[in-house]
C-alpha cells in the first residue's frame, strides 16, 4: 500500500510517496557525503600548523591564526549557506553545488603543496636563523584554496543535517524514532571522518606527501558527490518558505519604527493573522518587541482585508519566533569559549607534539595524528553515554538522560579541566627544554603527557556538541530550524575567531620575544601554559554566567511531568492466565512514555488469587514477585509517588462468604509493609462489572486513537474474561436517557465518562457466570445424566470450578455441535421474556445498538481459543474473523475423539482439550445468539493493540490507570 508524505515532494514535485521515498537508504547516502567533507577538512586543519611552520616558514602564533581563521570562516559561511538553501536554492542543490566547490578547494590545495614555485625554499641547518617565508604571491594561492575549501564546507554543513531529517517525516511514529538515531549516527559519522583523518590522511602527509594527501580528499569528495546524486530519485524535498533572517530583520525594524507607541493594555489587541493550530501564544520576555505587532495607520498596503507590509506590521506567532531566537543568545554567547580551547588542541598541542618524543619502536607517529585520542575521547564518552549514563539515569531518574543544558554544562567543565591539565603538562614540557636546550628537535619527554588533555577536551566535545544541536533544534520555532543549525555552528565560528583574537592581543601584550613573550615564535621560548592557564580561568568564568543564563532560561518545550500508576489483575480463576501486573507512565497531556523499549510493563503469574480461597495470606504472597518487578522498573524517585492499585474482578466476585475480603484485606497488609510503592487501604477492592467493562472500553479506544470525538467514531468492545464477560459500547445522549431503570443494588446500564475532552455516555454490561470458564460449569449444569454432548468423545471425568465439582462425561454417541448449541441456549437462557425494546441473552437489555456498536472488538478467550483451534495465528495481535468462523472451528473440534485432540490441536493446554469443542460453540452461540451479531458480519480479535512503534495489551488495567491519572 502507499501513501504519501504531508509537507514533502519526490524530484518530480509530487508528493512524496513514503514507500519509494525517505528512510535510511537516502539518509545514508548523505551521511556518506558528510563523512568525506570532515574527511577532507579535518585533514587539513589538524596538520595544517605543522606546514605553516615548517614549510611556509610562519611563525607560531601566525601559524595558529591562519588554522582558526580558516576554521572560523568554514562555520561562519553556514549562515550564507543556510540563507541561500531557504531563499532560493533548497537543501538538495544547495549541498551539490558547495560540495562541488570544496572538491575545487581541496584539488587547489595539492597543486598548491605539489609545485615548488608556490613554497618558499627549504631551511638548511646552517642557515636556520634566515630561512625565507612565503611570500605574498605563494600565502595567496595558498589562502584562495583554503577559502574555497571553506565556502564549501559552510554551504554543506549548513544544509546536510536538514537534509538528512527531511528523509524521516516527524509525523509518523516510527520514522520520528528513526530521527533521533539519525542525529546520533550523523556525529558518529563526523568523528569517523575525523578519524580517518587524524590518522591516515595525516600519515600520508607526513610520509608520502601533502599533495598526494589533498589529491585523495579530493577524489573522495568527487565520489561522494555521485553518490549523492544517485539518491535524487529516493529523497524527500521540503519546499523553501524563505529565509528565517529576513523574519528577524522585518520583526527588528517593526518594533524599532513603533517604539514611541505604547502597548494595548491587552495582548488580544496586537495583530495575528497565523491559523489556530500553528500560533504561538505571547509571553512577556522581550516586551519591546512586541511593538512589532501594534496595528497602526499605514500597516496595510490598500485596505485592511489586504496582505500587511511585513516590514511594517508582524503577527504575534512571528513575533514570539523572533523572542524564542532571542532567548537562546545568551546560552549561544556562553558556549564560545568550549570552541576557543577546542581550537587549541588543532594548532598548539599539535606544535607541542612536534617537539615532544613520538617514536614507538621504530614507527614516528605524526604530530597532526595525537589528535586521535581527542576523537577517540568523543566516541568513547558517547558509547559509554549510550549504553551505561542513559540506562541508569532512566532508572534512578525517570529521565531518559541529562538535559540539553545539563550536557552543554558538562562540557563547558570538562574543558576547563582540560586546559588546567594542558598548562601544567606544558609547564612540565619547558621544564625539559630548559634543561636540554630550547633549540633541540626532539625533547625527551614523551608526547603521551599530552593524552589527558586531548582526552579532557574530545570527552567535553561529546556532551557539549550533542547538547548544543539538541538545544538549538528544539528550542527554536519549527520555521527556523535551519536558522537555528546555523546559530549552534557559529559558535564553532566564533570561537575560532575569539582564539585568533586572545592569540594576537596575549602576542601585543607580552611581546614576541624569544624568553619574554608567552607565544614566541619558538614555543619553547615562550609561556605557553601562562595562555592555557588563560583559558582555564576565561573558562571558570564563562562557566559561571552559563550557570546564571542557564536558570534564566524558559525551556520552549518542558520536560513533561511524569506520573506512573501500576495495576495489578489479580482475580482471575486458578485456570486462567492467573494474577498480571501492569505498569505504565504517562506525561502531562495523557500521554504514555516508553518503560525502557516497551510502553508498559506487564508480567503474569499463575494461579490466580481465587486459587487461595482458604489461604488468604499465601494469596497475598503470590503478588510479590510481580510487585518487584513492578518496582524495578520505576526510578527511585518515583517509588512514593506511584500508586500501586489491585483490582480483583470476576474470580473473586464468585468465591462465597468472605474469601474474597480475607484475601484483599491480606492484600492491603502486604502492600503497606512489603511494597515501597504508595498503597491506599481504597485502592484493593473488586471492581464491579461496569468499571470492568468501562476501562476495558477505554483501553481499546484510547490505543486506536478514538478517544476525543464523538461516539460514532469509537469501537465496542466484548471482552470474554474467566467469571464474566462484558459488553460496552458508546450510545448516544438520547438512547442512554431512555435506558431501563434497574433495581437497588444492580449495576447501571449506563456510566457516563469524560475523556479527553469529550463526554461519552457509555452502555456497559457484566455478566456474572457466563466468562468461558464459569460458562462450562452452566453448560455442564444443563445436561442430563447420559452425558453433556459438548464433551469430546471418550472423555469421562470432573470439571472443578469456583470450589465446585461438575460431572463431565460424553454421552454415547459423542460430541454434536447442534446438541451443544441446544444445552449453551438453555445456559444462556436465550429465551427469557424480553422486558424492553432489545435485549441481549437473559432479557438483559442491549443498550440500543447504534454506531457506537458497528465496530467490535472482541477480546480475552475469544483471541486465546481462536489462536489455540487454528483460524488465526497466535502470532498476531489482532486478526480480522466473523462469527461464523468460530462455528467452522466447533464442527471441526466437535468432530474429533478425545483420543486424537493432542496431535489434532497441539496448541490447546491439557486442561482445557476436553472442552474445545464446548468452548468453542459457546462462543459462536454467544455471539450471534446472545448478542444478536450477524454471522458474516466482521469483527476484530484482539489480543495487543498497536500503539505508536509498540503492542500494547488490550486489557482494563490500562482504562483504570488513565482514569486514576484523569482523577
Amino acid at each position: 500500500m502507499s501513501w504519501t508524505v504531508a509537507d514533502a515532494v519526490d524530484y518530480k514535485g509530487f508528493p512524496a510517496d513514503r514507500s519509494k521515498t525517505g528512510g535510511w537508504v537516502p539518509a545514508a547516502l548523505i551521511l556518506g557525503i558528510e563523512i568525506c567533507e570532515r574527511l577532507s577538512t579535518m585533514g587539513i586543519a589538524v596538520n595544517l600548523v605543522t606546514y605553516l611552520v615548517g614549510v611556509m616558514h610562519l611563525p607560531s602564533s601566525t601559524s595558529a591564526n591562519v588554522v582558526t581563521d580558516f576554521m572560523g570562516t568554514s562555520f561562519l559561511l553556514c549562515l550564507l549557506g543556510g540563507f541561500l538553501a531557504d531563499s532560493f536554492l533548497g537543501r538538495y542543490k544547495t549541498i551539490a553545488i558547495f560540495a562541488a566547490i570544496q572538491t575545487l578547494g581541496t584539488g587547489a590545495l595539492a597543486i598548491a603543496t605539489k609545485l615548488p614555485q608556490l613554497r618558499p625554499p627549504p631551511c638548511h641547518a646552517s642557515a636556520s636563523h634566515t630561512c625565507k617565508p612565503a611570500n605574498g604571491f605563494q600565502m595567496g594561492i595558498l589562502y584562495v584554496a583554503l577559502y574555497l575549501i571553506a565556502l564549501g564546507t559552510g554551504g554543506l554543513k549548513s544544509s546536510v543535517s536538514g537534509f538528512g531529517t527531511d528523509q524521516f517525516d516527524d509525523k509518523d511514529e516510527k520514522e520520528k524514532a528513526q530521527m533521533t538515531y539519525f542525529f546520533n549516527r550523523f556525529f558518529f559519522f563526523i568523528s569517523t571522518g575525523t578519524l580517518t583523518a587524524v590518522t591516515v590522511l595525516v600519515y600520508l602527509q607526513d610520509e608520502v606527501g601533502r599533495s598526494w594527501s589533498y589529491g585523495i580528499c579530493s577524489v573522495s569528495m568527487f565520489v561522494a558527490i555521485l553518490i549523492f546524486l544517485s539518491g535524487t530519485k529516493r529523497y524527500r524535498y521540503k519546499k523553501s518558505i524563505g529565509s528565517p533572517i529576513v523574519q528577524i530583520f522585518q520583526v527588528i525594524v517593526a518594533a524599532i519604527n513603533k517604539r514611541k507607541m505604547e502597548l494595548p493594555y491587552s495582548v488580544e489587541l496586537l495583530y495575528e493573522d497565523t491559523p489556530e493550530a500553528q500560533r504561538i501564544h505571547h509571553t512577556d520576555q522581550f516586551q519591546f518587541l512586541d511593538k512589532a505587532a501594534i496595528v497602526a495607520e499605514g500597516d496595510f498596503e490598500r485596505n485592511v482585508v489586504s496582505a500587511p507590509n511585513p516590514w511594517k506590521l508582524c503577527s504575534v506567532t512571528k513575533v514570539e519566533e523572533v523572542k524564542m531566537m532571542v532567548g537562546l543568545l545568551p546560552v549561544w554567547a556562553t558556549t564560545i569559549i568550549f570552541w576557543t580551547t577546542y581550537a587549541q588542541m588543532i594548532t598548539f598541542s599539535v606544535e607541542q607534539a612536534s617537539t615532544m618524543e613520538r617514536s614507538i619502536g621504530g614507527f614516528l607517529i605524526p604530530a597532526g595524528s595525537l589528535t586521535v585520542f581527542f576523537v577517540a575521547a568523543i566516541l568513547i564518552t558517547l558509547a559509554v553515554y549510550d549504553r551505561l549514563i542513559m540506562p541508569l539515569w532512566k532508572k534512578l531518574k525517570g529521565k531518559p538522560g541529562f538535559t540539553n543544558l545539563q550536557r552543554i554544562a558538562i562540557g563547558l567543565v570538562l574543558s576547563t579541566l582540560g586546559m588546567a591539565v594542558a598548562a601544567l603538562a606544558e609547564k612540565k614540557r619547558l621544564a625539559v627544554a630548559r634543561t636540554v636546550g630550547a633549540t633541540t628537535t626532539t625533547l625527551p619527554i614523551s608526547v603521551f603527557m599530552l593524552i589527558p588533555q586531548f582526552f579532557l577536551v574530545g570527552a567535553g566535545e561529546a556532551f557539549i556538541y550533542t547538547g548544543q544541536l539538541d538545544f538549538f533544534i528544539t528550542q527554536s520555532p519549527k520555521g527556523m530550524k535551519t536558522m537555528s543549525t546555523g546559530l549552534f555552528l557559529t559558535t564553532l565560528s566564533l570561537g575560532f575567531f575569539v582564539s585568533s583574537f586572545l592569540v594576537s592581543v596575549v602576542k601585543k601584550v607580552t611581546g614576541s620575544n624569544d624568553g619574554q613573550g608567552w607565544l614566541a615564535d619558538n614555543i619553547n621560548h615562550g609561556r605557553l601554559d601562562c595562555f592555557y592557564g588563560l583559558l582555564a580561568v576565561l573558562g571558570v568564568m564563562n562557566f559561571v554566567l552559563y550557570l546564571v543564563f542557564a536558570v534564566w532560561y524558559k525551556p520552549k518545550n518542558p520536560k513533561p511531568a511524569l506520573q506512573m500508576e501500576t495495576i495489578v489483575n489479580g482475580s482471575s480463576a486458578e485456570n486462567n492466565s492467573g494474577s498480571r501486573v501492569h505498569v505504565y507512565c504517562f506525561d502531562q497531556n495523557l500521554d504514555l512514555v516508553p518503560i525502557g523499549s516497551e510502553l508498559e510493563l506487564f508480567e503474569q503469574l499463575k494461579p490466580g488469587l481465587s486459587f487461595y480461597a482458604k489461604d488468604p495470606q499465601a494469596a497475598a504472597k503470590s503478588l510479590l514477585s510481580l510487585l518487584n518487578k513492578a518496582e524495578s522498573v520505576v526510578p527511585l524517585d518515583l517509588r512514593s509517588k506511584t500508586p500501586v492499585r489491585v483490582g480483583a474482578t470476576a474470580g473473586l466476585r464468585a468465591l462465597e462468604g468472605d474469601a474474597a475480603d480475607r484475601i484483599l484485606q491480606a492484600v492491603r497488609e502486604l502492600l503497606k509493609d512489603r511494597s515501597a510503592l504508595k498503597s491506599e487501604a481504597n485502592g484493593v477492592k473488586i471492581l464491579d462489572g461496569t468499571q470492568e467493562g468501562s476501562y476495558e472500553w477505554v483501553t481499546i479506544n484510547y490505543l486506536l486513537g478514538k478517544l476525543g470525538g464523538t461516539y460514532k467514531d469509537t469501537v465496542g468492545i466484548i471482552d470474554l474474561g474467566g467469571g464474566s464477560v462484558q459488553m460496552a459500547y458508546a450510545i448516544s445522549k438520547e438512547a442512554a436517557s431512555n435506558a431501563p431503570s434497574v433495581p437497588a443494588g444492580q449495576d447501571n446500564y449506563v456510566n457516563e465518562m469524560y475523556l479527553k475532552g469529550s463526554k461519552y455516555y457509555l452502555y456497559v454490561h457484566s455478566y456474572l457466570r457466563y466468562g468461558l470458564l464459569a460458562a462450562r460449569a452452566e453448560i455442564l449444569k444443563a445436561s442430563d445424566d447420559s452425558g453433556n454432548p459438548c464433551i469430546l468423545e471418550g472423555f469421562d471425568g470432573t470439571y472443578a470450578y469456583g470450589g465446585n465439582q461438575y460431572k463431565a462425561s460424553a454421552p454415547s454417541s459423542g460430541a454434536s455441535m447442534e446438541e451443544c448449541r441446544r444445552v449453551t441456549h438453555k445456559a444462556l437462557k436465550i429465551n427469557d421474556t424480553c422486558m424492553h425494546m432489545k435485549c441481549t441473552f437473559g432479557g438483559i437489555w442491549n443498550g440500543g445498538g447504534g454506531d457506537g456498536q458497528k465496530n467490535l472488538f472482541i477480546a480475552s478467550f475469544f483471541f486465546d481459543r481462536a489462536a489455540e483451534a487454528g483460524f488465526i495465528k497466535a502470532a498476531d495481535p489482532v486478526a480480522t474473523v466473523q462469527p461464523h468462523s468460530f462455528a467452522e472451528a466447533a464442527k471441526r473440534a466437535c468432530g474429533t475423539k478425545y483420543a486424537d485432540i493432542k496431535a489434532t490441536y497441539p496448541a490447546v493446554d491439557v486442561g482445557n482439550q476436553a472442552y474445545l469443542c464446548l468452548d468453542l460453540v459457546y462462543q459462536y452461540t454467544l455471539l450471534v445468539d446472545g448478542f444478536g451479531l450477524d454471522p458474516y458480519q466482521d469483527i476484530t480479535l484482539v489480543k495487543k493493540v498497536k500503539f505508536r512503534n509498540s503492542f500494547v495489551e488490550a486489557a482494563w488495567p490500562l482504562g483504570s490507570a488513565i482514569e486514576a491519572v484523569s482523577s
